[in-house]
């Protein structure tokens, strides 16, 4: 392996890791989340354009001159594909961020009695600010209405 080929590889290494961070700051920037639907379509579309990039290369595949592609192709060609990095990246972090939304104790719920009803799932663990566990909710009630709360739960007593 050349030189030039490796320095082409930690080009493409650095470049895509950039274009993923970019990606992921973009959506922390974001004041609301896309609806899943949003993301899907993104990512779709990431795919589709992926595609067509490709199907130059799979029709000249015999072609061995590869000086005859200019250096404006191949820079368009890697902002493309940073481009579709950095999109992933972002419909990445909104699914995680609608998953992790989807497991918070809605604020209204927080100081009010409930009755919950579960199965401790983890032994308990004693630590300095007292004793925790896991807890898996089956189900929970505000007086005789049921009401929606995590999967999942570490309580504690102190």
């Amino acid at each position: 392996m050349d030189s030039r080929t490796e320095h082409g590889q930690g080009l493409h290494l650095v470049g895509g890791s950039l274009a993923w961070l970019a990606g992921l700051g973009l959506q922390s920037q974001q004041a609301q989340l896309w609806p899943v639907s949003g993301y899907t379509y993104l990512v779709t579309l990431v795919a589709v354009v992926l595609l067509l990039l490709q199907l130059p290369r799979l029709c000249l595949r015999g072609v061995t001159d590869f000086k005859a592609r200019t250096r404006l192709q191949l820079c368009g060609y890697f902002l493309m594909l940073g481009l579709m990095v950095a999109c992933t990246a972002f419909a990445f972090a909104g699914w995680r961020a609608i998953d992790r939304v989807a497991q918070v104790l809605d604020p209204s719920l927080e100081g009010v009695p409930l009755v919950v009803t579960g199965v401790v799932s983890k032994l308990p663990r004693v630590t300095p600010d007292g004793v925790s566990f896991e807890f898996e909710v089956e189900s929970a009630l505000q007086g005789d209405e049921a009401v929606g709360v995590p999967k999942s739960m570490l309580l504690g007593w102190y």
